[in-house]
């Protein structure tokens, strides 16, 4: 462990997405502006997430790839400790350590909350399938 650390600051070119803005503000228009997993409605805390990455271009702005989360539940998404089965409840990942704290936050089985669009299921089941997650092992 040290107890200081050399920063500098360097220059550098990043890739923006057009449109991301607008696609998390409809995502989080569609959630009622709450946390689909934990129901935090804290705004500067939430985020519209896709399900399939924001790569694929013919899905990164369509509401239905969409899910807002809280930024907790959203990188405990994207990091496959959990996802949604067809019916629309969470279901964790045997592959991951899941921290009992976070067993308190987040419940298996919970449905996901009130949208006036629902994820689609499609899309849902290629988050299952990326990160080996099923309600049967």
């Amino acid at each position: 462990l040290k107890i200081k650390v050399g920063l500098t600051t360097k220059t550098s070119t990043t890739k923006a997405r057009k449109g991301q803005d607008v696609f998390s503000k409809n995502v989080r228009v569609n959630f009622k502006n709450k946390c689909a997993v934990c129901n935090s409605s804290q705004t500067d805390l939430l985020n519209g997430g896709h399900i399939v990455p924001a790569t694929d271009e013919k899905t990164a702005g369509v509401i239905t790839n969409g899910i807002c989360f809280c930024v907790l539940c959203h990188a405990l998404f994207d990091k496959g400790y959990f996802s949604f089965d067809d019916d629309y409840r969470i279901i964790f990942s045997k592959q991951k350590k899941f921290d009992p704290l976070l067993r308190n936050l987040i419940f298996e089985q919970k449905r996901i909350g009130r949208c006036l669009i629902e994820p689609s299921k499609t899309y849902l089941l290629y988050h299952r399938i990326k990160f080996n997650i099923s309600k049967f092992k």
